[in-house]
């Protein structure tokens, strides 16, 4: 039996969400607040520009986002920013985003922003 393209392509884009999310947690660790792309004033050394860039570019990929625009306006994409690092409240409705630095993200409870 063949399995259909969109279902190796949902369980790609999710394993490939679920890398991102260990080598955020067990390679690059939590980041200090930036000043945008390339924001090195705020990241010292060579390793911290280094897992900044690495970050930058695993959090920029159009994998994660199919991985992650599948649930807009969903608890599953609550939980997904939360397993990045973000804070977000109970009972939110969000649209995807991009961001970096998810640990300086905060969303309190009762939250609905994005799409209509």
């Amino acid at each position: 039996a063949l399995i259909s393209p969109w279902i190796i392509r949902f369980v790609y884009s999710e394993a490939y969400f679920l890398l991102v999310v260990l080598m955020k947690w067990l390679v690059i660790g939590t980041t200090p607040a930036g000043t945008g792309p390339g924001g090195d004033d705020a990241v010292p050394g060579e390793w911290g520009r280094f897992t900044r860039w690495l970050l930058e570019r695993l959090l920029r990929s159009g994998e994660l986002e199919a991985a992650c625009k599948p649930w807009i306006n969903t608890e599953i994409l609550s939980f997904k920013m939360r397993m990045l690092g973000a804070r977000v409240g109970n009972k939110v409705q969000m649209d995807y985003f991009h961001a970096v630095e998810h640990e300086h993200i905060r969303i309190g409870h009762d939250v609905v922003f994005g799409s209509n």
